[in-house]
């Protein structure tokens, strides 16, 4: 399988710039297209308080939200015309971790960042929306340390499953490229499985 239709995620979290111009190589490196997908989130206002609220706080806060989105949209153009990256621009307003999902079911991988501990969010991280909701493979960015590349160093975690052999084959285009891979194993069955 080779990679050709990349997706990644902005957002205004602060690590997005950094998350777009590895997303940026990625995709040059493989020849890919990259399709960012900046998704606004619907604000969640409790039913007892939306009453309470004006109007006009709602559609600056809207109004503030399409301002950061067109400003996400400026930088990844220039970051992938500044490349020769062939790209594309989706913006959606939904909860990221379903829009994302359905995205990256178009696409043959998707970068997301980490989300950060003090977030202290208690919905599920993106990583784990897009493992379990979209069945594609899904690259996380560390929220923390600087990165340069995709895939030089490579931790494979194998246990034989049809999961693991599933990622695996979808990670091949990213492990041929690797200058080192390690596969990693923890108690392994004395029998009925072909070492790692």
């Amino acid at each position: 399988m080779a990679i050709k239709n990349i997706l990644i995620h902005l957002s205004p979290d602060g690590r997005s710039a950094a998350r777009q111009d590895l997303a940026v190589g990625f995709a040059r490196e493989h020849e890919a297209r990259l399709t960012a997908l900046y998704t606004m989130p619907v604000p969640r206002i409790p039913g007892y308080s939306q009453s309470i609220i004006p109007d006009h706080v709602l559609a600056e806060q809207r109004r503030l939200a399409g301002e950061a989105a067109e400003a996400a949209k400026a930088a990844f153009v220039a970051a992938t015309e500044r490349d020769g990256v062939r790209s594309e621009w989706r913006l959606v307003e939904g909860e990221p971790g379903a829009e994302l999902a359905l995205h990256a079911r178009y696409c043959d991988v998707a970068i997301v960042g980490q989300e950060q501990p003090e977030a202290g969010s208690d919905i599920f991280s993106l990583t784990e929306a897009l493992a379990f909701g979209s069945g594609r493979p899904v690259i996380t960015v560390p929220y923390a340390g600087a990165f340069k590349t995709i895939g030089e160093r490579v931790l494979v975690a194998w246990d034989a499953t049809r999961e693991a052999t599933r990622a695996l084959h979808d990670a091949m285009p990213i492990l041929a490229g690797a200058s080192e891979v390690v596969v990693y194993r923890v108690n392994p069955p004395e029998r009925g499985h072909i070492p790692g």
